[in-house]
């Protein structure tokens, strides 16, 4: 719908301009000019399919566990965006998580995680993954779930993801 475009719109014009500058984005559909917000769309929408094609020709998949794990950093905030539309579109069946460097601190990893099955308690697993690690936060619902943990214990959460399936 045009609504729905529109927020769209508006939403992707926030991540292309950075939670910083929320206001530049209220500003610019104040002034009428939605011609910047549909610019900024454009690159975030080439990114989101940028990445999407990325993650699906490179991320690690075990089958015995049906999961698919990627690590990268794309220059905007879009992983959650990326795991939500591989897991939906892409890979129903399977497990979706998405590692990439905080845009908070690049010392820490940040999480996206999916799984449309709802099969399998994504957020006690990756709460146990990262389980003693310090300065780690991680959980969610069985469909989505999020979380962070330094990037040093990086090796040590793949080992411990894997064995919690």
């Amino acid at each position: 719908s045009i609504p729905g475009r529109l927020g769209i719109t508006i939403d992707n014009s926030l991540i292309y301009y950075g939670a910083k500058n929320i206001m530049k984005v209220y500003d610019l559909i104040l002034k009428d000019y939605f011609s910047s917000l549909k610019e900024a769309n454009e690159v975030i929408e080439k990114e989101i399919k940028f990445w999407v094609n990325k993650f699906k020709n490179e991320a690690e998949f075990f089958p015995k566990k049906n999961l698919y794990l990627y690590y990268a950093n794309p220059k905007y905030r879009i992983p959650r965006i990326i795991a939500t539309i591989v897991s939906s579109k892409e890979f129903p069946e399977s497990t979706i998580i998405f590692l990439s460097d905080s845009s908070s601190d690049k010392n820490q990893i940040s999480i996206s995680s999916r799984n449309q099955s709802g099969n399998i308690k994504l957020g006690e697993i990756l709460r146990k993954s990262i389980e003693e690690f310090e300065d780690s936060t991680a959980g969610g619902h069985d469909r989505a779930a999020g979380g962070n943990f330094p990037k040093r214990y990086l090796d040590e959460f793949k080992k411990r993801l894997l064995k919690s399936f």
